[in-house]
């Protein structure tokens, strides 16, 4: 089993809160010099806009007599095996030196989670041990307000980006950055049973 699903979005406008919306003012005629008028700014792609997202997963599971039969039963049998794919687009944000509205974008997202479970029958009750695998691609995810919407970090990820991880405003006091940086946990596993009487 299978499914794949992608969406296309398209989040643009003027601004996306009222803190970098465009200056506006009227100004009164003037006999000699005339009427100011601005021009009307462009639309561009707002700081939550993700273009594109898509979801991928794929589903496998033996049926009751599958593989080889060991001593009267089938080791292989009742097992399944998962994995979903996950890819976003990245988010626009602003660079400060250049000042244009939102015309850089983060890095994508990835994510690949894959799930193994065995179902066996004991002593009348049905038990599912699994295993899950979270973000088996060790990708970063990073805070949106913390390294692209931040006067210290947003600058450093344009000239420093190998470093932006560690803290050094105040060397030699250093300290690393991951817990306030990052939004997701490096690639970890997770065993559990699941007991249905």
């Amino acid at each position: 089993r299978g499914y794949a699903r992608y969406n296309y979005e398209s989040a643009t406008g003027k601004s996306s809160n009222d803190l970098n919306a465009p200056v506006t003012y009227f100004e009164v005629a003037d006999p000699v010099y005339g009427l100011a008028e601005l021009p009307d700014p462009a639309d561009v792609y707002l700081d939550y806009d993700r273009t594109h997202k898509a979801v991928f997963n794929l589903r496998y599971k033996s049926p009751k007599t599958f593989g080889p039969k060991i001593m009267g039963s089938y080791p292989l049998a009742k097992f399944s095996l998962s994995g979903t794919f996950k890819y976003y687009t990245g988010r626009p944000y602003t660079d400060p030196e250049s000042g244009l509205l939102y015309t850089e974008r983060t890095p994508d997202e990835k994510e690949v989670r894959m799930r193994i479970e065995k179902e066996l029958a004991m002593n009348g009750a049905k038990t599912t041990f699994y295993v899950e695998g979270y973000n088996l691609l060790n990708d970063y995810t990073w805070s949106y307000s913390r390294a692209f919407d931040n006067s210290y970090n947003t600058p450093r990820w344009k000239t420093d980006p190998d470093g932006i991880l560690t803290y050094d405003q105040y060397a030699p006091y250093i300290s690393s950055q991951d817990i306030y940086l990052l939004s997701n946990q490096p690639i970890h596993w997770r065993f559990g049973f699941i007991v249905k009487f």
